[in-house]
């Protein structure tokens, strides 16, 4: 019985730490997608700075999945 508990829970843990991946992409990917957006606005002076932003976007995004990742095998 106290095996099934914990492992309910483990699988309620998992699906918690998916979603929270999930959300941060989808937020890392608003912020992109806004990025590009204000990139495509005429603003050439910014362009390598928000194309470093978006760069040090994907990067957050990568490092969240890793530690999510990380967290789950433990």
């Amino acid at each position: 019985m106290m095996e099934l508990m914990e492992a309910k829970e483990l699988k309620e843990v998992k699906e918690l730490k998916d979603l929270v991946l999930q959300q941060g992409s989808n937020l890392l990917g608003v912020q992109s997608s806004l990025l590009e957006i204000e990139k495509n606005m005429g603003k050439k002076d910014n362009k390598d700075e928000l194309e470093l932003k978006m760069i040090e976007l994907e990067e957050k995004t990568l490092l969240l999945e890793k530690e999510v990742k990380n967290v789950s095998v433990a």
